[in-house]
């Protein structure tokens, strides 16, 4: 289909103006491929800063530089603090979050709705995602219009977030996650910390129990918030005392704060109580 050419492998070098959130910030890098699908414009790119990094409709989405920090501490609470196996995977086409769900020994389901975001993935990420793409059940399909054959114990929402696509976070598509869930799975969203007062508020509408955590990215410029939902009563102590640990992830990184709590705290503060990124460079924190 001529809306899904594809627009070729160029070694274009530009200066573009990335949208993130409220301002914007220019960055030289080189495109390394480029797709325009009927959902979405794509590309890969790459620059000494962030190394590989993928863009959707103007916003970076995944990053070399920190895509560790972000799919451990997206996926590995959430794993260790499941009853069951069948685990979903709603966007995530990078790979990324395959990868660590895949790390637990355990094969998820995930759902993207552009096959050419997969494709491009697989062959620009396979060496960061460790071929998570060819060993991950993948699913073709809207989110809000697939049903899983079996409801799922643990469901991580990779999607485009609720400024870009707002449509995917209306009470009537949190209904249908929460309905893709068992009584006692987990799912979890994440965000920028600036949004997430309103954010998570809608969302706990639907849900009796959360648990939030945060971490600066450094590819985003922004602490961001990811949060735990359930109807469930989430046993976050198992957090506290686990021994796993990965590159970024381990227990000390985690602390027991009701969400409403980390979200009456400053900037600098939440820096203090939780700051898992130990290894960025404070150039490159907000003040």
């Amino acid at each position: 289909m001529e809306n899904k050419k594809q627009l070729g492998k160029k070694q274009l070098q530009k200066e573009s103006a990335i949208f993130e959130k409220d301002y914007y910030r220019g960055i030289r890098f080189d495109i390394l491929e480029e797709i325009k699908s009927e959902f979405q414009h794509t590309y890969i790119a790459k620059n000494n800063y962030l190394g590989k990094f993928m863009v959707i409709d103007n916003q970076i989405q995944v990053s070399q530089i920190d895509f560790a920090t972000y799919h451990e501490l997206m996926v590995w609470p959430s794993m260790i603090l499941r009853k069951g196996n069948n685990i979903g995977i709603y966007g995530g086409g990078d790979g990324f979050a395959a990868t660590e769900v895949l790390k637990f020994k355990i094969v998820p389901t995930m759902v993207d709705i552009d096959d050419y975001v997969i494709k491009l993935c697989r062959k620009y990420f396979s060496d960061l995602n460790k071929k998570s793409l060819d060993k991950a059940n993948i699913v073709i399909a809207d989110a809000l219009k697939f049903r899983p054959k079996e409801k799922f114990d643990v469901i991580f929402m990779d999607l485009t977030d609720q400024i870009e696509c707002p449509f995917l976070y209306t009470p009537k598509a949190l209904k249908k996650y929460r309905e893709d869930l068992k009584e006692d799975g987990i799912i979890l969203f994440y965000g920028d910390y600036t949004l997430a007062k309103n954010f998570y508020g809608q969302i706990k509408k639907h849900f009796k129990y959360s648990f939030a955590y945060a971490a600066y990215m450094q590819s985003f410029s922004t602490l961001f918030t990811f949060c735990m939902f359930s109807n469930k009563p989430l046993d976050v102590e198992k957090l506290m005392k686990t021994e796993k640990k990965g590159k970024f992830f381990c227990k000390e990184h985690i602390w027991h704060r009701d969400f409403t709590i980390l979200l009456q705290l400053k900037l600098h503060e939440t820096f203090k109580i939780i700051d898992v990124s130990h290894n960025f460079d404070n150039r490159f924190v907000k003040k």
